[in-house]
């Protein structure tokens, strides 16, 4: 997610992550709210027990 504390990764670094991930683009701090606020509405009611990942489908690491 790209925020002020992630600005201070060495550009190369960011930009590898970018493109690492199907969107091509570093996610933002709205796609982390949106993804609460979906939670939030009652319709998601009957989802529970889940690790949901904002990662654009990046999966460097795991």
């Amino acid at each position: 997610i790209e925020t002020e504390m992630t600005a201070a990764i060495p550009f190369v670094q960011r930009e590898v992550f970018r493109r690492t991930n199907s969107l091509g683009q570093g996610g933002q701090p709205v796609d982390v709210a949106e993804t609460i606020g979906y939670f939030l509405d009652p319709a998601s009611g009957g989802v529970t027990g889940q690790v949901v990942r904002v990662c654009g489908q990046n999966l460097v690491g795991q």
